[in-house]
């Protein structure tokens, strides 16, 4: 089964509600359209030496939102609190972190639409300590497609 994994580096967003202008005309944020075009960058990297075949028929979807680290233990936080890799309880939301990503990798042809993910899986996590802020993906295609 061909997987692909792609890194994100960099804190993670969610995907922001509509925007308008004052006239109520509707628009991408420069941000948002800057990460689509990263992670399109970041897909054609790694599907070349991964030997996948897009767009994927059936994909199984796993996104890890790796939040920066505070310096200490929020306040009020109702976990225990380790060194390594902790819940995180803030925003973005994480259906809207699945959102982006997901428009994302659409936007770079490893699908012809998101609604095609078979599976999805979405942890939003507080990078552990030492670790960077990242979005990890990891896709796999339940499908593999008849030649005949």
């Amino acid at each position: 089964m061909p997987t692909l994994a792609i890194t994100i580096p960099g804190r993670p967003y969610g995907k922001p509600s509509v925007a308008r202008t004052r006239d109520g005309q509707r628009y991408t944020p420069k941000e948002v359209k800057d990460y689509y075009r990263a992670v399109a960058w970041l897909v054609a990297d790694a599907w070349r030496g991964a030997g996948v075949v897009l767009p994927m028929v059936a994909p199984v979807v796993s996104i890890v939102a790796l939040m920066p680290r505070p310096q200490k233990k929020p306040k009020g936080y109702p976990l225990i609190w380790t060194e390594g890799r902790n819940p995180c309880l803030t925003a973005p939301d994480n259906d809207n972190v699945c959102k982006i990503v997901l428009d994302s990798l659409t936007g770079a042809n490893v699908w012809r639409d998101d609604r095609l993910v078979s599976g999805l899986t979405c942890l939003k996590l507080y990078a552990g300590a030492g670790e960077e802020p990242a979005t990890l993906v990891h896709i796999s295609d339940l499908v593999t497609l008849d030649a005949g």
